[in-house]
């Protein structure tokens, strides 16, 4: 779908729905530009420093924002830039998770995902994630204190 009928479809989205979009839209840039500048290890560190908001938000509504932010960006936002986009903001409400990243070897290439998962829950992939991607990093992000940013 081209992406002029995405956004005419956002019209009719509530205050709070734009909200979403927004912070998963900031998460999205902030996850790009740190790929691009630190490797892996580095910024799954840097998560752990991120402020903690006094209002959090339930982390469904956080995966609904990045999720709507990424088909609307104007390039592709894949498994990876997305999991760590739910990372800052599941980061920056204190949730505790953690960021996986698994790989298949499938024909002569690898394919990789990446997923965030809840209480060992998968929140933005499918439950079979685990099985179909065997774990390769596995990195649990424990709760951060509660505070004003």
């Amino acid at each position: 779908m081209h992406w002029s009928k995405r956004i005419a479809r956002a019209r009719h989205w509530s205050g709070h729905d734009w909200r979403g979009l927004w912070q998963g839209w900031m998460a999205l840039l902030w996850a790009a530009w740190q790929l691009r500048r630190q490797p892996l290890p580095d910024l799954l560190a840097a998560l752990q420093r991120q402020p903690v908001s006094a209002h959090p938000a339930p982390p469904t509504e956080l995966v609904q924002g990045v999720q709507r932010a990424a088909h609307l960006f104007p390039r592709p936002m894949l498994c990876l830039p997305q999991s760590i986009a739910i990372a800052r903001l599941l980061s920056q409400q204190g949730q505790p998770y953690a960021f996986l990243l698994g790989a298949q070897p499938k024909d002569e290439t690898l394919a990789a995902h990446a997923w965030i998962e809840i209480e060992g829950i998968p929140i933005n992939s499918p439950p079979d994630s685990a099985q179909r991607h065997p774990v390769l990093l596995e990195q649990a992000i424990p709760a951060g204190e509660t505070g004003l940013r």
